[in-house]
This record gives C-alpha cells, sequence and structure tokens, in this order.
C-alpha cells in the first residue's frame, strides 16, 4: 500500500457541501500523533482531519474573544456552515518511521458525514477546538498485523463521552448556569479520541463495546481561503482520493 500525503485524504465526500456555503467558509485542519496501546499494544496511529466553518463565525464579538459556539448558530445571519470534511488515521509500529511507506500497516479513512459537528471552540478568530458526535464504525485497510479479521473504528473529537457527561456531573456550572458545552474550556475540545469498535460502540455505555480508546491532543489551523477556493480544495482532495483507491 502506497501512502500518500495527509492532506490528499481529507476529504472523502465533502462534495455532501454545496458550493454556495463553501465560497464563505474557511479551511479547519487538525492533527494528532499519539501511541495508540490498549488493545492495540505496539502499534500506534497518527492522523489528520478537516472541518469547515463560515467566515462570519470568525468574526463573532464573542465575550473576551473566545467561546464554544454551536452549529445551529447563525454568525451575521447565515448557517455556520460546520461541517465534519474527513479525517484519516494511519497505523504503523512503534518506533517505525510513519512517514514511510513500508511501515505502515493501514489506515481508517473517514468520509464526510453531515451532522457530526455539534459546535467548535473559537479564539482570536481561529478555530482551537472542535465537538463532533461519534463517526463511523469504519473497516480499516487491513488486519494492521494483529491476525484475524479486520477490524472497525469510530472517532470522536472534543469532549469524550459528552452526551454522558451531563447527567455524571463532569460538566461545571458555568456562566449562564445551564451545565452545558458552552461552559467548558478551550482544552475539553482540542482532544480526539480514537475507538476499536466491537459489537457497536456507544462511548460513556456500561457495555460500549469500545476498545482500545484513547484521546490526544489535536492542533488545529484555521485557513481563510478565497472565494471559492475551498470547493477546488474538496474538488481536488476528493480526486485524488479517488485516484489512490483505482490504484489499489
Amino acid at each position: 500500500m502506497k501512502s500518500l500525503p495527509l492532506l490528499h485524504q481529507f476529504l472523502v465526500g465533502a462534495t455532501a457541501l454545496t458550493a454556495s456555503s463553501l465560497a464563505a467558509a474557511a479551511l479547519v485542519t487538525g492533527s494528532f500523533d499519539p501511541a495508540f496501546g490498549g488493545a492495540l499494544n505496539g502499534i500506534s496511529y497518527r492522523g489528520s482531519d478537516a472541518f469547515s466553518i463560515a467566515d462570519a463565525c470568525l468574526s463573532l464579538p464573542l465575550p473576551g474573544g473566545s467561546g464554544f459556539v454551536y452549529t445551529s448558530n447563525y454568525c451575521g445571519g447565515q448557517p455556520s456552515a460546520m461541517q465534519f470534511l474527513g479525517a484519516q488515521v494511519e497505523f504503523y509500529k512503534t518506533g517505525t518511521d510513519p512517514t514511510l511507506a513500508a511501515d505502515i500497516l493501514g489506515q481508517v479513512d473517514f468520509g464526510a458525514q453531515a451532522g457530526a459537528v455539534e459546535g467548535m471552540y473559537l479564539q482570536g478568530g481561529r478555530v482551537v477546538g472542535v465537538q463532533t458526535g461519534l463517526i463511523g464504525p469504519v473497516a480499516a485497510t487491513s488486519n494492521l498485523g494483529l491476525g484475524g479479521a479486520i477490524p472497525d473504528f469510530s472517532i470522536q473529537f472534543g469532549l469524550l463521552n459528552a452526551i454522558f457527561d451531563k447527567s455524571e456531573g463532569r460538566n461545571p456550572t458555568g456562566p449562564d448556569g445551564d451545565r452545558d458545552l458552552d461552559d467548558l474550556p478551550a482544552s475539553d475540545f482540542a482532544q480526539t479520541a480514537l475507538y476499536e469498535t466491537v459489537g457497536g460502540c456507544q462511548p460513556g455505555a456500561a457495555a460500549n463495546g469500545c476498545l482500545g480508546a484513547t484521546a490526544t491532543a489535536t492542533t488545529y489551523t484555521t485557513a481563510l481561503p478565497e472565494p471559492g477556493s475551498l470547493a477546488l480544495v474538496i474538488a481536488a482532495g476528493a480526486a485524488a482520493a479517488a485516484l489512490r483507491r483505482r490504484r489499489r
């Protein structure tokens, strides 16, 4: 298997977004590189992801210049355009060089998923954190050298088990007193968790079927393309992904 630059893998299925929404949207990319451990001991992974957000959201007059903005919010009278565009995770043997195609054991490509984003944390006119629901499961491209069946994976960005935190008292009472996501600090949204899925994966449930779940810090970069250029980026990414599939 040939390992291509992660940027080319971001935007599988991103054609779900309309050209009109892309013209006024910024591209947000993230990267993470932890050791997996747990059920896949001895295997590490790294990943990259991409999101979109309306330009107008980045200039919202937030208290103190930062805060959590829900997907349902309108920015300057326009929809937030917060979308999950895609992510790729590559697996490699711990201690080897993940930049070499020969050391890659397999990968998981998460395509765009409408409605996955619950909101984003903004600070100084840029995105520093993202909250999504659970995305997946998606099958890996191989058994990762572990033998047996090819594993499935799910991924979640932001606060883990967010839907369960309210009942468990995880969320602090913030400025508006409603114990909700907008009361949490930026650090809660700057993490990513990857789950090996077995028989259904529901984070936070007593028997959640999630193995090897791990959280890791994620660094986000916000780019402001020229009007319409994000659509071109997505088209190029989708074309590169299609070419890679044909070469397999």
